[in-house]
Order: C-alpha cells, then sequence, then structure tokens
C-alpha cells in the first residue's frame, strides 16, 4: 500500500473527486477547438450537462470575458457544493455561470453553442431509445450552427473486474484513487463500478460514487445522435501511443486495445 499523506477526517469527496477525474481547462480548449474548426469562431455559451460542481462551467467563463454557461445536474448538495467552492470564488465573473437543479433531459433556453456531458454521463441512459431522447432534447437546447461533445471509454479491461490504483498528488498532501469495475453483463453491456479513495494510515472512503450504467461502443452512440437529428458525426481517437501526451484526432479505425477514451462530436 502507498504511503499517502492526506488524512480521511475532513476529507471531501467533492475536492477529491475534482483532482482525481476532471480536467476542466483540457475539455474547455477541446471545445473551444471543435467549436471553431467547423464554425470559424469562438463559441460564447456553453452548457455542461450532468455538471455535478461545475467546475467546467467555471473554467469555461474563466477562459473568455463574454463567455456564459449553464451547468444542469439534479443533486442539489453537489449544486450548492459547486456554487461555494468555485462559482463564488469567480468574483464578478459568477453571474456568468448559471447552475440550475434540473434533468438534462430538459429543452433550456437561452439555447447554447456547445453542449458536454463528459464523465462517461450519457452511459446512464438505457436502453438506446432513453440515449436518442436524451439527444433530441439536447439538439431542440443547441443554438444553430451548435455542437454536442460526449466521451466514452472501452477495450477489453473494461469487461473485467478489476480494481485499479493511482496516487493523486495535490498541494495538500497525496491520496489514493481507486477505480473499481465490480460487475460487468456481456449480454447488456451494463457495468457497475465504484470509486473509492485512501488516505493515510490506512483509513478509505468506500464507494464514494458508484455507477450503475451500460457501456455503449461509439458506433452505438453515433446511430444515436444520427437518430437525433445530428449531422457530421466524429469521433475523436488519442492518436499518440506513447501516453505522454493526449492528442485526440479525427478517425474512422483504429487498433483496438485493453483500454481505450474516445471523444464524440456532433453538429446540430
Amino acid at each position: 500500500m502507498p504511503k499517502y499523506t492526506l488524512s480521511r477526517k475532513g476529507a471531501d469527496k467533492h475536492a477529491l473527486y475534482e483532482c482525481s477525474v476532471q480536467e476542466p481547462s483540457f475539455e474547455v480548449d477541446l471545445a473551444v477547438r471543435q467549436y471553431k474548426k467547423r464554425r470559424g469562431k469562438r463559441p460564447l455559451l456553453l452548457r455542461e450537462d450532468f455538471c455535478g460542481t461545475g467546475a467546467n462551467a467555471c473554467s469555461w467563463v474563466q477562459a473568455h470575458p463574454k463567455a456564459r454557461a449553464i451547468g444542469l445536474d439534479l443533486d442539489r448538495p453537489t449544486l450548492d457544493w459547486g456554487r461555494t467552492h468555485n462559482v463564488t470564488p469567480l468574483g464578478d465573473a459568477a453571474d456568468r455561470v448559471d447552475l440550475r437543479q434540473q434533468d438534462v433531459r430538459t429543452v433550456t433556453t437561452p439555447r447554447a453553442d456547445i453542449i458536454q456531458a463528459f464523465n462517461f454521463s450519457t452511459y446512464l441512459f438505457f436502453p438506446v431509445a432513453e440515449l436518442i431522447a436524451y439527444f433530441r432534447c439536447v439538439r431542440r437546447s443547441l443554438a444553430p450552427g451548435g455542437i454536442v461533445m460526449v466521451d466514452g471509454y472501452g477495450g477489453w479491461d473494461s469487461q473485467k473486474q478489476l480494481t485499479e490504483r493511482r496516487t493523486i498528488k495535490t498541494p495538500k498532501g497525496t491520496f489514493g484513487y481507486v477505480w473499481e469495475q465490480a460487475d460487468f453483463n456481456p449480454i447488456d453491456n451494463r457495468a457497475l463500478c465504484y470509486i473509492h479513495f485512501e488516505f493515510k494510515n490506512g483509513k478509505k472512503m468506500k464507494r464514494a460514487f458508484t455507477y450503475d450504467w451500460r457501456i455503449y461502443s461509439p458506433v452505438e452512440v453515433r446511430d444515436a445522435m444520427a437518430a437525433a437529428g445530428f449531422r457530421n458525426i466524429d469521433v475523436l481517437w488519442d492518436v499518440d501511443e506513447s501516453g505522454a501526451v493526449t492528442n485526440y484526432t479525427k478517425a474512422t479505425r483504429a487498433e483496438n486495445c485493453p483500454g481505450w477514451l474516445v471523444y464524440i462530436v456532433a453538429e446540430r
């Protein structure tokens, strides 16, 4: 067991999650580049679906003085945490972040330039009809020329029962991030996964987050988007084989491997 320096006492699961899983600046930059590539101008309004603490929404408004963001999530305590720890510290820019306790399967206004649903959140919609219904609502919430972006994962390791550990370094010390794949049903691709956290002296925060979802393949997501009326659907594959950097590039073929990540982008 690695020697961690952070204590379990007073540990905040939302802060730990942001340190372990999210890269808001990377995903904001990726979204801006994808929109500019298609429209030749900078997008200004983002809707972050399943926003949780609103980390991407806050990073979005920090990146441009005219940028605005809407965040949708059903969990009020998580939204409140985000307002306190992410939105309020923005100062004057906080007025440009609108976190709403609202179902993502709702048509929202004003219509967004980009709608993001990351951290594999669309895997919560199954069977496929539910995923198509979600994308239809997304399409109606996008401005003309708008794009939707989702992410996904797969590879044969995603179908195993396994536990993976990483040591996370923060200015306050280190802790352990644990991803557990507890169950996978090959009949319907439904998986049960957990995130745990580990601390010094062997203390743990077990099942801080639980995920019961269907692992969709990229082609299933593309087909669902097309059924909802989207066009020009691209799969962005990490083409850097060294693992040293991330370089997501449009791809139509890829070599299968134990584990992979993708982004899928589509136009309204």
